[in-house]
């Protein structure tokens, strides 16, 4: 469920176990007790009952949504929706039934994010990949069969695997990761923190991303996290990136931002939603991002002033050249110089990327829909 650091109190107690009771940072329905039926399960599958809500991911440095999260739900006609903690585990216990469920989300995860494309709003996606799909060894080609059937490109695909899982069967897993890998997909290791990985373990597994359990981030502020700490630390050494999962507070973003954690996930950004509403939070979102990307806390070596942000309106006809002699500089800039001075603000391409993107995001958001 957690952890929870000596001297133990009523007050963390009480956050340990909240946070046991939290799936995407939200707080499981009082339904949620029992695990649901096989055959029931295996019918709603079936019948299409199982929706995918989307979770973003925003960059802690620029504010930037590069990834959503692709969520399982089950409709259920009596039950309402259902979490994934009710269902998961029974379909885990049946390889077929994890299969089938699996791709029936990776399948809506990758048309939704086809759809967006289209609609000028380039996001990536991550899906859960249940470890117990990593023995088969036509698993690597399925995914790609779906991926290239979408016309997503294999670098926006996150596969999310569960560490505590994943160590069960990790010689016979190691292959099928590899290859996913070769393929171009990203490989997150999930709930970090809450399982046994070992440096040496890790090392040996081609991840590209550590995702830090939320008991561990949530609250964060309030207290010295050691865990949050070493994982960050862990990924600057390992040279992959970093989740913070169950961002709740303003106070957690600014830590999570002076401690150099790449991507944030949480109800401070915003909770798990269908798909049709993803454009109209993106369009709150933008107004947002200058406070999101502010760096108020003292002796901070970046800037602290407001960095300047494209509107709606001003992106409708503004070009890139436009934007770069309008803002003097990128709207996305480094970390602080190693030497604790002020940091330099520098164009890279992937600068450049972001600010033609937004300008491309912008302007899909102002044009009506036919």
């Amino acid at each position: 469920m957690g952890t929870v650091q000596k001297p133990l109190t009523l007050e963390k107690l009480t956050e340990v176990l909240r946070s046991g009771i939290y799936e995407d940072g939200a707080a499981k329905s009082a339904k949620e007790g029992a695990l649901v039926d096989p055959e029931a399960l295996r019918a709603g599958i079936d019948a299409g009952e199982i929706v995918v809500y989307y979770q973003p991911q925003v960059e802690l440095e620029t504010g930037y949504v590069r990834r959503v999260e692709a969520l399982a739900r089950w409709k259920h006609a009596t039950l309402g929706l259902v979490l994934p903690g009710q269902f998961i585990p029974v379909a885990e216990q049946q390889h077929g039934l994890i299969h089938q469920l699996t791709f029936q989300v990776l399948n809506q995860a990758l048309r939704q994010a086809a759809l967006w494309k289209a609609d000028g709003i380039d996001v990536s996606v991550a899906v859960n990949l249940s470890p117990v799909l990593l023995d088969r060894t036509e698993l690597v080609e399925e995914v790609a069969g779906v991926q290239q059937r979408h016309g997503i490109a294999p670098d926006h695909l996150m596969l999310e695997i569960t560490e505590s899982l994943l160590l069960r069967d990790l010689a016979v897993a190691l292959g099928v990761l590899a290859r996913l890998r070769l393929k171009g997909f990203g490989l997150s290791l999930d709930d970090y923190g809450t399982g046994f990985s070992s440096m040496q373990q890790l090392a040996r597994i081609p991840f590209t991303e550590l995702k830090i359990d939320r008991c561990f981030v949530h609250g964060s502020h309030e207290r010295e996290s050691l865990m949050l700490r070493s994982a960050l630390d862990l990924a600057v050494q390992l040279n992959i990136e970093t989740v913070a999962e169950g961002v709740e507070s303003l106070e957690d973003w600014r830590l999570l931002q002076q401690y150099g954690c790449t991507l944030a996930q949480g109800w401070l950004l915003a909770k798990p939603m269908p798909g049709e509403h993803f454009e109209d939070w993106l369009k709150g979102h933008l107004t947002r991002r200058p406070e999101l990307r502010e760096y108020p806390f003292p002796g901070d070596p970046r800037d602290t002033a407001p960095l300047p942000t494209l509107s709606l309106e001003a992106a409708s006809g503004i070009e890139i050249e436009e934007a770069r002699a309008d803002t003097g500089h990128d709207p996305y800039r480094t970390a602080g110089t190693a030497s604790g001075g002020r940091a330099t603000p520098r164009r890279t391409l992937d600068d450049m990327r972001k600010l033609s993107d937004e300008i491309k995001l912008a302007r899909a958001l102002k044009e009506p829909k036919a």
